[in-house]
């Protein structure tokens, strides 16, 4: 009996850490100064010219701005976390890089102009403020935005499990059974040796 009470109180410990102590995985991972860059156009049927940005660095680019990038890690309960990523620029700046790097065929002006984020994973699960499209198995999320629109803001996230938490609150289960039918095993045990010893005296 005094093996199964150990166990029990190692399991109570156990469990008392998993639940009360913080999720390593929370704060700031990284605030930078980055770039977006300008890649691609379009013109629409009624005359709408799209400027399109992106945060990963083509081979080949029309013109470059600064923004601002933030990645970090958040808890969401006990058994998962959230990871961000944040993006934010000026529409007046993208904006004037945009009209002073247009191709000769792209016919814009600051009235038919739209700046556009894009933002492209394979990962279904991140979810964000933009709009999203799938195609091909990528997933691309968009921000739209005029040029007086001031700054323009992209933020996505994606949900984890906490997998060290959840294994750990397996194992606890898994010991409280073991526990349990420890327990169960040594009460049996003592009461079949009582039986016994007593039949013997009997």
């Amino acid at each position: 009996m005094a093996v199964c009470r150990a166990v029990c109180a190692a399991l109570v410990l156990l469990l008392l850490v998993l639940f009360f102590l913080p999720s390593g995985a929370e704060g700031v991972a990284s605030a930078e100064a980055g770039t977006l860059y300008l890649y691609g156009w379009t013109v629409d049927e009624d005359g709408v010219a799209r400027a399109f940005f992106t945060p990963a660095e083509p081979a080949e680019y029309y013109a470059a701005i600064p923004a601002d990038i933030s990645s970090y890690v958040s808890a969401d309960g006990e058994f998962f976390s959230v990871s961000h990523y944040d993006v934010g620029f000026s529409a007046r700046e993208a904006a004037d890089a945009a009209l002073a790097n247009a191709p000769e065929d792209v016919e814009v002006t600051e009235d038919n102009l739209k700046i556009v984020f894009v933002y492209a994973t394979m990962n279904e699960s991140i979810k964000s403020n933009g709009e999203r499209t799938e195609e091909n198995g990528v997933y691309v999320h968009l921000v739209t935005a005029s040029p007086d629109d001031g700054t323009v803001g992209f933020a996505a996230s994606l949900k984890d499990a906490e997998y060290g938490k959840w294994y750990a609150m397996l194992f606890g289960i898994t010991a409280a059974a073991l526990a349990a039918g420890a327990v169960g095993y040594a009460v049996a045990r003592s009461r079949k040796c009582r039986r016994k010893k007593t039949g013997s005296i009997e």
